[in-house]
């Protein structure tokens, strides 16, 4: 069945950005103590740790916000088929 494809789908995609946004946050962590060797001549420690603290504040909401996007989409798509049936026009 078609919503099964789309439902599957969507799901997919919220794994895949929650894997993405874990690994990015353990790379910021691995590297929260000392300024990578590219940033050095363009960042000092306090603007790092800022930068630092705010990736990990904005990852910590984009788990949540990822969550909610993908439940309203599976509400949305449900909803239309359970309206409209699978194959039907609006």
């Amino acid at each position: 069945m078609i919503i099964t494809f789309f439902v599957i789908l969507i799901i997919v995609n919220m794994i895949a950005e929650q894997w993405l946004s874990l690994l990015n946050r353990q790379e910021v962590e691995k590297n929260a103590d000392e300024i990578p060797p590219a940033f050095r001549s363009v960042m000092d420690e306090a603007t790092y740790a800022k930068a630092v603290q705010y990736t990990l504040a904005k990852n910590k909401f984009g788990f949540f916000v990822n969550i909610k996007d993908g439940v309203v989409t599976l509400l949305c798509v449900v909803n239309y088929f359970l309206r409209n049936g699978a194959g039907h026009s609006p």
